[in-house]
């Protein structure tokens, strides 16, 4: 395969975007040529949690040993993830993940990780949307990190109602026994990856049942969490 001088990229790029100028998704604003769907006043605007690995301060994460997430969930997050979960953004995606691993990525060195896995949607969910957002998160992160994504190692076998108007003992419940292992597991720290990490009821649910099938280690990755 051919490869393309940056150069001619660039000019291309710079090509496209005088014939058919882009604009931020966000704020609208006119796009630069090295800025892709997100502009980076936008981007910059993102809040970095600083809380580095928060799972002990989960009200459901007892089968989690590391949590991560990014960034503050506020209506900015909210308007890009919005659009990664229901338009299947992908170049969002590309720009939140390259975003979240610049901030998180002293803790991401420490990891170890052999494997991520996307928190699966139900299969109903998935026909609805036609994608699963975890899953396109994963891919981005998988490139920066050079680990494999592992599909479908994880299966959601029960509907369950949204987590967003639940109280926390009504996640808790709302998640046992929600997901089964499809694949034996041949690996053994494991990353879950999810667009956003409340309480971790949905996390710590993966959590457990990879753990009762031979993993030692499982955390879960975010780009945002409510304040």
């Amino acid at each position: 395969m051919i490869k393309v001088p940056r150069i001619i990229k660039l000019f291309s790029q710079d090509f496209e975007n005088t014939i058919f100028p882009q604009f931020c998704i966000n704020c609208e604003s006119h796009l630069h040529n090295n800025e892709i769907v997100v502009c980076k006043n936008c981007l910059t605007g993102l809040v970095p949690t600083q809380l580095g690995n928060w799972a002990d301060e989960l009200t459901t994460g007892s089968h989690l040993d590391c949590a991560l997430s990014a960034f503050w969930f506020d209506e900015l997050l909210q308007n890009l993830v919005h659009k990664i979960k229901y338009n299947n953004y992908r170049k969002i995606t590309k720009a939140l993940v390259g975003a979240m691993v610049r901030v998180l990525e002293s803790e991401l060195s420490k990891l170890n990780i052999d494997a991520l896995i996307p928190v699966p949607l139900h299969s109903v969910k998935f026909r609805e949307r036609g994608f699963n957002q975890a899953d396109s998160i994963a891919e981005e992160l998988s490139l920066l990190l050079k680990v494999p994504v592992k599909y479908k190692t994880i299966k959601r076998c029960r509907w369950t109602v949204s987590q967003t108007s639940l109280d926390i003992e009504t996640r808790r419940n709302n998640m046992d026994d929600a997901f089964i292992i499809k694949k034996k597991l041949d690996y053994s720290r494991i990353l879950l990856i999810d667009d956003v990490l409340t309480t971790g009821a949905t996390s710590n649910s993966c959590a457990k049942i990879l753990k009762e099938n031979g993993a030692d280690w499982v955390g879960v990755m975010t780009i945002g969490t409510p304040r």
